[in-house]
């Protein structure tokens, strides 16, 4: 998830921020709640099936606070769109799920 972040921030300019995990799923900024993960998996007829979701609050501040809250305290200038975030994490996805397909010609 850091790394979901620092991408994030490399993207789109924006200083650092102290994201982080709070277990099991949760997902703090500045000591506030920002999102979550969600992990499941079942297995069947030696399938396995796994879902990953995660959720992030980019614009709503209640019930706690939102990224954008967070960085306006940083800077009025910045505001991240959730187009853009989604477009960003399934860039990064792509690649290093390529990377986990293609895992033996590496």
């Amino acid at each position: 998830m850091n790394l979901l972040f620092y991408n994030i921030n490399k993207c789109f300019g924006i200083p650092p921020l102290d994201v982080r995990i709070k277990w099991p799923n949760d997902l703090y900024l500045n000591g506030l709640k920002v999102g979550g993960i969600l992990c499941g998996s079942t297995y069947q007829s030696k399938i396995f099936d796994i879902s990953v979701g995660v959720g992030l609050n980019v614009d709503n501040n209640k019930p706690t606070t939102s990224l954008n809250s967070e960085l306006q305290k940083l800077n009025s200038d910045y505001k991240l769109q959730r187009a853009d975030i989604t477009s960003t994490v399934f860039d990064k996805f792509e690649h290093f799920f390529h990377i986990l397909i293609h895992q033996d010609e590496y």
